[in-house]
């Protein structure tokens, strides 16, 4: 099996990047379709996902025999980023490709200006692994990267958020989240919670830390909370807040770049269960 995808929005695919860095160990699960990329990844206690969705229109070509293997997210950003910030404009060229003789993950960059003729090969011999070939892109000077890949199981871990009743949902703008979460991790609390109420706003609070109980709130009528419902969805329009009635907690991101979205899902499972709050 095999792929070939050279991106046409880099920005946005290095956001999704960092936001689905989320694991201690940096490895997610990606999953190539003919419609889309999937990024996945899971605690270790089988306690959170994050889930990234990287559609199709994300990449300029796109030739892919459906395919999933492991991944180590940080490498990726790394050698994505090996010709410093020129990666995220028009230029420098960028190519994901798999597999390699020995089953690793291509990631080629090669600057515009030295591209010959606007060459490329454009796709894959067959179903097998890649050639030289198959990789040159006619330009006198590029930069290729390695990276190992791992094998990994056919079913991705589901927490099934969307099956419990929702509680709660809140539309802030995504730096005040950052902002809230910088105070609360400040006070090193070892456990927080999180209330969404449609008349106080939303409310982090933090426990167990040296400073004792510390809270963070973005009040209802606050510019930076863009909606906020506890019967009804509202449209993403930057990071939306999810609880639902077994106090999974689920944060929606929204990456765009004119009519380019990406969405990337992170579900958490609380630290007590329903029942031992009642």
């Amino acid at each position: 099996m095999s792929i070939y995808c050279r991106l046409a929005s880099p920005p946005v695919f290095l956001r999704a990047l960092h936001t689905v860095s989320v694991s201690r160990d940096g490895w997610a699960t990606v999953v190539f379709t003919d419609s889309h990329v999937v990024l996945h990844v899971e605690g270790t206690d089988e306690n959170m996902t994050a889930t990234c969705t990287l559609p199709k229109n994300l990449f300029a070509e796109y030739a892919v025999v459906e395919t999933r293997f492991a991944l180590h997210i940080p490498t990726l950003i790394d050698a994505l980023l090996m010709l410093g910030p020129s990666v995220a404009t028009a230029s420098t060229r960028a190519v994901l490709a798999y597999p390699t003789d020995d089953a690793k993950l291509l990631v080629e960059l090669t600057p515009t200006d030295r591209v010959a003729g606007g060459g490329s090969c454009g796709g894959f011999s067959g179903g097998g692994p890649l050639t030289q070939s198959d990789l040159g892109v006619g330009g006198s000077r590029m930069l290729q990267s390695l990276l190992v890949t791992r094998n990994v199981r056919d079913h991705l871990l589901d927490l099934r958020f969307s099956e419990s009743a929702l509680l709660a949902q809140v539309t802030l703008q995504g730096d005040t989240v950052r902002d809230l979460i910088a105070d609360v991790t400040a006070a090193q609390c070892a456990e927080v919670s999180i209330r969404i109420d449609p008349k106080l706003g939303v409310i982090l609070r933090g426990e167990g830390g040296p400073y004792g109980e510390v809270e963070a709130h973005v009040h209802a009528t606050s510019e930076a909370l863009l909606s906020l419902s506890r019967e009804q969805f509202a449209s993403t329009r930057r990071l939306t807040l999810q609880i639902n009635a077994q106090r999974q907690l689920s944060v929606l991101h929204t990456q765009r770049d004119h009519e380019l979205k990406v969405f990337v899902t992170v579900v958490v499972m609380p630290l007590s269960s329903v029942y031992d709050m009642l």
